[in-house]
């Protein structure tokens, strides 16, 4: 499951949860390219509402009494037909709770629930990764994907230009390991 097989919604658990303001401002920039140059569409849930709000073409409020996930949400995420699957028709979309509302259970819920068409980027983005270098987790998910072997590593590129190919993922910077689990997811 990769963003190169082109999903059409992609979930982020507090991607910028303990970042210093410069790289909160980095990763926004990072979702803000992510989404312009893939299209996917972005959920992410998050408890820091004024970051991302220049940016949220929709926000999301769970109804933390709610008891399904599906229903927790109290703006709806409406989709349409298009193409393979389903497309969202909200771009950017911040899934605004506090601390232990239940962010992290409704985006795991509704990943399981749309796997066909929705990709989840974890909280901690190293858990996504197996392999001992960059350029071997692009292969593996290449394979993985069934895509042209290459393709996941110039999706990184082009995401951040500044990734050491040969470096093990874990060692890479915040910003690094967030835009290479986007890649890879």
């Amino acid at each position: 499951a990769a963003l190169v097989t082109k999903p059409s919604l992609l979930l982020l658990d507090e991607p910028i949860a303990d970042l210093d303001e410069q790289a909160t401002d980095r990763v926004i920039a990072l979702l803000t390219e992510l989404h312009a140059s893939t299209g996917v569409t972005i959920i992410i849930a998050e408890h820091r509402w004024a970051v991302l709000a220049s940016i949220a073409d929709v926000r999301l409020e769970l109804d933390v009494e709610a008891d399904e996930p599906d229903s927790r949400v109290s703006t709806s995420v409406s989709m349409s037909a298009h193409g393979t699957g389903p497309r969202y028709d909200s771009k950017i979309t911040p899934l605004v709770a506090p601390n232990g509302a239940g962010k992290t259970t409704w985006l795991t819920a509704f990943a399981k629930t749309h796997a066909a068409h929705v990709r989840l980027v974890p909280e901690d983005p190293a858990l996504l990764f197996s392999r001992a270098t960059v350029e071997a987790e692009c292969a593996h998910n290449d394979r993985l994907a069934r895509v042209t072997r290459g393709t996941t590593g110039q999706l990184l590129r082009r995401l951040v230009t500044d990734v050491p190919m040969d470096a093990h993922p874990r060692d890479l910077s915040t910003g690094q390991r967030l835009a290479l689990a986007c890649a890879l997811q």
